[in-house]
């Protein structure tokens, strides 16, 4: 699938207890290669996404309910025969316990779109996950469940099911110094049966993944530092033909590798925030060759890139409209010259939070 770069700031929305929060976010440049793909043209990139929120304790103060809509729309030029929208709209609820545990729950219905060009992959998709949180040793921990429900209307090949187990700590030293680690493990069936299941004596698709991380920041002040994250994964699976063997569906947990990213944040003129960035992966991918094939290669991607984030001063009080621009250049190597490319990319985006 066309694969779309998001730049976004991650600057605090302003929620009012009670109340509603909005956000708008807008962002478009130039992408010399967004599908890709070697031989891939430049395009230019367009997306815009509003979030609203709405959240109110519980009658006993130790609870909180929270409805959030979130959609979006963007497109590629000037192949502008193709774009699409996705909405999103989710409940949540957070308790306290007695004796200091967390509990949570959340539902979501979410859809995709695509049109015209790439209609197969438009889906509808229903979501729940539940989680504990509490603390040992001053290490605040998290376990949650996360399960899933996905229905593309013009591929059922496509359809899947998936369950997620996630476990993940953080601490803080008085230092600035955060690590965060997790560890989680995600599985996924299709129940249609198509061609390629039969022929592997099957009565449906599977994959799973096991996957890690880290990040490890080291602050300077409460806006410049130091941040690095790593990321290991072990994935079994493969891809999906649709049953007229017209467009494939990849399997992101049919993938195993590990990467890695380097960030600093410093103070810039004007009161802005510069943060250059360096990172890369090695990832071994199931996918369908150009034959037709089901297969596997390793890609070796390399990246470097620069954020300036700012905020504009006149804003009022209770709400803000910052910017941001990144530049990035990305090469990735692979054992499929179909795969290998370099790719440069320039977006500019706005959000406007209250």
């Amino acid at each position: 699938m066309i694969r779309l770069l998001v730049a976004v700031l991650a600057l605090p929305v302003s929620v009012f207890a009670g109340g509603v929060s909005w956000e708008i976010r807008t962002l478009g440049g130039y992408d010399s290669n967004p599908a890709g793909y070697a031989g891939s043209g430049a395009q230019g990139v367009g997306w815009t996404q509003v979030t609203l929120g709405w959240s109110s304790p519980t009658k006993s103060g130790d609870g909180k309910y929270s409805l959030t809509y979130t959609g979006s729309v963007y497109s590629f030029v000037p192949e502008s025969d193709w774009s699409a929208h996705q909405h999103k709209v989710s409940a949540q609820y957070t308790g306290r316990t007695g004796d200091g545990l967390v509990l949570g729950a959340s539902a979501a219905v979410a859809g995709n779109w695509n049109h015209p060009t790439f209609s197969a992959y438009s889906y509808h998709e229903f979501l729940g996950s539940g989680w504990l949180r509490t603390s040992a040793a001053k290490w605040p921990f998290e376990a949650q469940i996360k399960l899933s429900s996905r229905t593309y209307p013009e591929s059922p090949a496509f359809d899947f099911r998936q369950v997620a187990f996630e476990l993940s700590g953080r601490h803080q030293w008085p230092t600035r110094t955060t690590l965060r680690m997790s560890a989680s493990y995600m599985a996924r069936t299709y129940p249609t049966t198509t061609i390629d299941d039969l022929i592997a004596g099957r009565t449906q698709g599977s994959s799973n993944q096991y996957y890690a991380s880290a990040l490890l920041s080291q602050g300077l002040t409460e806006k410049t530092g130091l941040r690095l994250t790593s990321w290991l994964a072990k994935g079994k699976g493969e891809s999906r033909w649709r049953e007229d063997y017209w467009q494939v569906l990849d399997d992101p947990l049919a993938a195993t590798g590990f990467g890695g990213r380097a960030q600093v944040s410093c103070l810039a003129p004007a009161g802005t925030i510069l943060r250059p960035y360096v990172g890369g992966q090695w990832l071994r991918q199931a996918y369908v060759t150009s034959a037709g094939e089901h297969d596997e290669r390793t890609d070796r991607l390399g990246e470097a890139g620069l954020v300036l984030e700012g905020l504009l001063p006149w804003t009022a009080a209770g709400r803000s409209f910052s910017w941001s621009l990144e530049l990035n250049g990305t090469d990735q190597r692979s054992d499929d010259p179909d795969y290998a490319y370099r790719r440069l990319t320039a977006m500019f985006g706005l959000k406007y939070a209250w």
